[in-house]
């Protein structure tokens, strides 16, 4: 029987801690890496699919979900990952959402609902540039665990004296 890896690069551990899930061991953070990630996946192929097919309806469904994540201590995705995935792969829930990842969901919601705007108004270059830079972003952190809002949080906390 092959053992099972139990923790991951110390590189991805550094950009879990950096968005804000601290304390956890390295095998901890291996086991909930896939659960932090999900919601990412999910959001981010929503909005792809909204873009293909040039769908509000998509885009205002994903866009409300990530405002969910901004209001609520879990993102609504981690529901489905805490309450079906999880149970099939036998992993622990995922952590609670952190302020950085807070504020990621948050920018996610004001450029969804810029591609919103940008395609009601039939202005679809704008909006699908607006998609890609999202797009970019989103696939990034749920790939290898860079996530560019928590380094932007990092270093203006870091200017502000008060690193968290």
């Amino acid at each position: 029987m092959k053992k099972q890896k139990t923790s991951i690069p110390q590189k991805n551990i550094d950009r879990l801690e950096m968005q804000g899930f601290t304390g956890l061991s390295a095998s901890e953070l291996s086991d909930h890496q896939l659960g932090i990630r999900f919601a990412y996946w999910l959001c981010a192929s929503l909005v792809v699919m909204g873009l293909i097919f040039k769908s509000i309806p998509i885009l205002a469904f994903a866009m409300l979900a990530a405002f969910g994540a901004v209001v609520h201590s879990r993102h609504p995705f981690d529901y489905i990952y805490n309450y079906g995935v999880r149970q099939l792969l036998k992993k622990p829930e995922t952590p609670r959402r952190t302020i950085q990842g807070k504020i990621a969901c948050g920018i996610a919601t004001v450029m969804i609902l810029g591609i919103i705007l940008s395609f009601n108004y039939d202005y679809m270059t704008v909006g699908y540039t607006i998609g890609i830079m999202l797009l970019s972003s989103a696939f990034l952190v749920a790939s290898t665990d860079y996530c560019i809002p928590s380094v932007l949080y990092k270093i203006f906390k870091s200017k502000s004296g008060n690193i968290a």
